[in-house]
């Protein structure tokens, strides 16, 4: 009997350069759908390798297939899974698709995380990566203003889903008012590589306790805050912000810091600045996140959300 997994094998089948030498028979199981993408665990021998396919117009990702592919090249040994190939539609294959290497390790609940030795590991990892990362012939981003990221954001949603913009009216000038305090933490931010969502469903941690990440849909450069910011704060949220105090924050934001430090060789930053920068990325995602769970029909979680958003900038 056909299954709906027979186009997948038949595509694993079709490209006997992923696998590297493995042999045997090729199974397919679902690991999940995504935002984005729905992802399959692909198997032959002991290699394992996941195809992930896109559910959504290509037009409204964030970046394409192809720029994806290749920042995980960018990514040091070990945070990330390793690129395997890729593929855009063409005149001759409509089908969009990109096949990785397996990360290993396993999903936690977002609440999870209000834990120091986990918020330890994931800014261990940060730093490698934010220190590691290879940013060379990436567009430089410029200074970060997280009051002009705000007025962008919002006249998006204005012009294009009015509906689900106008339940962001109420909060919206105590949420640019809080921005534009926050503005000065972001004088002199010296750019990384970001994984640029690593919220909590999007971390993987192994059984030794190492955090990786997965799902590169929004990597840019960037301030290294915006990393730190998404696993949560003052905002929680399944099953991407965890409730994190402020000495759960603090302390994190002094490990990684002191990690980069020892990193690099050079003089630890400041924590205050990083911790207010964290904070205005947790609020301007936590609020405009808001926003798309509207849209998707999710009123009551939206709803929440600003809930808690209202609490950190009144």
């Amino acid at each position: 009997m056909a299954t709906s997994a027979d186009p997948l094998r038949t595509l694993a089948h079709d490209h006997p350069e992923w696998w590297a030498g493995a042999s045997g028979e090729i199974t397919v199981r679902p690991l999940g759908r995504g935002e984005s993408f729905a992802a399959h665990l692909l198997r032959r021998g002991e290699r394992e390798l996941v195809l992930r396919i896109p559910h959504k117009p290509l037009d409204e990702l964030p970046q394409s297939l192809e720029a994806e592919h290749e920042i995980l090249g960018r990514v040091p040994a070990g945070l990330a899974a390793a690129p395997v190939a890729v593929h855009q539609p063409t005149t001759e294959d409509l089908r969009a698709w990109s096949v990785t290497t397996r990360v290993p390790g396993r999903v936690l609940p977002a609440a999870d995380w209000a834990d120091a030795e986990l918020l330890s590991a994931l800014a261990a990892s940060l730093a490698h990566l934010h220190h590691a990362g290879d940013q060379a012939g990436l567009p430089d981003p410029g200074r970060p203003d997280p009051v002009v990221a705000a007025d962008l954001a919002h006249d998006w949603w204005r012009e294009n889903e009015q509906r689900s913009a106008r339940v962001l009216a109420d909060l919206w000038p105590a949420v640019r008012r809080h921005q534009q305090l926050a503005a000065v933490a972001f004088d002199d931010v010296a750019p990384v590589l970001l994984h640029g969502d690593p919220a909590a469903a999007n971390l993987l941690v192994d059984d030794d306790g190492t955090v990786r990440f997965v799902d590169w849909e929004w990597a840019q450069r960037g301030d290294p805050a915006r990393d730190l910011a998404f696993i949560g704060g003052p905002i929680t949220a399944e099953p991407w912000y965890a409730a994190l105090d402020d000495d759960l924050l603090r302390d994190q934001t002094a490990h990684y810091l002191a990690e980069r430090s020892r990193r690099s060789g050079a003089p630890s930053e400041p924590v205050g600045p990083v911790l207010e920068r964290r904070r205005a990325h947790l609020v301007h995602e936590a609020f405009f996140t808001a926003a798309h769970l509207h849209r998707t029909g999710e009123q009551e979680r939206s709803a929440a959300l600003l809930a808690q958003v209202a609490d950190v900038v009144r």
